[in-house]
């Protein structure tokens, strides 16, 4: 009988690959599936898109229920960020001077606070100087 080392590798081969199937197998039967967290009980009115903007009391959630497709009014919702309660909501439009006019292309990250019940935003230069109005 002719003695073939091929063979006894691919033997080793095949039995550490069947070893680490079935090791993987055990393992990911294994891992605990975690809920996603929900939020507490303070947060329930909070929608799960809502972000948080800074302000002089502490800032707000905003939420943007819609957003115009000319990027400059949306309907947005905002949230104490103590109590999670509404503190306002309707149609806001953007008021920028003349000189800054801007769109609200990525609002998470242009919606820079909130004072004195007006929702500021920096333009596309990077200044503070736009803020959202509401609509009457």
């Amino acid at each position: 009988m002719l003695y073939c080392p091929c063979r006894k590798n691919l033997s080793v081969v095949f039995s550490a690959t069947l070893l680490t199937l079935f090791s993987l197998f055990v393992l990911n039967g294994c891992v605990e599936q975690h809920p996603r967290k929900k939020k507490s009980s303070r947060f329930k009115n909070l929608p799960d898109s809502a972000f948080l903007i800074s302000g002089d009391d502490g800032g707000v959630w905003v939420y943007i229920k819609f957003m115009h497709p000319h990027l400059n009014n949306a309907y947005l919702e905002i949230f104490s960020r103590i109590t999670s309660e509404k503190i306002d909501s309707g149609d806001f439009f953007a008021v920028c001077p003349v000189s800054e006019a801007s769109k609200l292309l990525d609002p998470h990250n242009q919606f820079s606070s909130f004072r004195n019940d007006t929702l500021w935003f920096k333009s596309e230069s990077g200044k503070e100087v736009c803020f959202m109005m509401k609509r009457k």
